[in-house]
């Protein structure tokens, strides 16, 4: 018992180990404004893979990211990019904030979660992000293996009772 008793009495509430963890997804997404005009993804709806694949490259170089969305209904130009470590997306808006892209002043921030931007539906955007990573026959399979399920359910005249 004496060892419980000594183990509560060198509790510390200021030891890290018991502090919550601060990193929120926010801290880790960077929003970069003016990275397209709407023009440029109207006249080709692919540059849409182009501009985010260019992204990733460049922003590979400051951390590893995990993910890219880009607000094809935003006139602003805005892309979310999402890296593993703050200290990342940090690194991130000194290098582009300010910097050049496509002939334009790129804005770089640190998103506090309070904004919502526009994109097309959420389908074509996991497609998109299928397309830009490639996927392989598992995948593939697991698309099929999904998709006769779905089919089956749709088709069952079975009643839930």
């Amino acid at each position: 018992m004496l060892i419980i008793y000594s183990k509560l009495a060198d509790w510390d509430d200021d030891d890290p180990s018991t502090l919550p963890e601060t990193n929120s997804k926010f801290e880790k997404t960077v929003i970069l404004k003016h990275m397209f005009t709407l023009k440029e993804l109207d006249d080709d709806p692919a540059a849409i893979l182009d501009i985010k694949e260019d992204i990733r490259e460049e922003c590979s170089k400051l951390g590893e990211v995990t993910n890219i969305v880009l607000y094809d209904k935003e006139a602003d130009g805005v892309v979310s990019v999402r890296f593993i470590e703050p200290e990342a997306a940090k690194h991130c808006v000194r290098v582009m904030d300010g910097r050049f892209f496509g002939g334009t002043r790129v804005e770089a921030y640190i998103s506090d979660g309070s904004e919502r931007f526009k994109k097309s539906n959420d389908k074509r955007a996991a497609l998109e992000d299928l397309a830009e990573r490639g996927f392989d026959a598992e995948d593939s399979e697991e698309e099929q293996r999904l998709n006769e399920f779905g089919t089956w359910l749709e088709s069952s005249n079975a009643e839930v009772k």
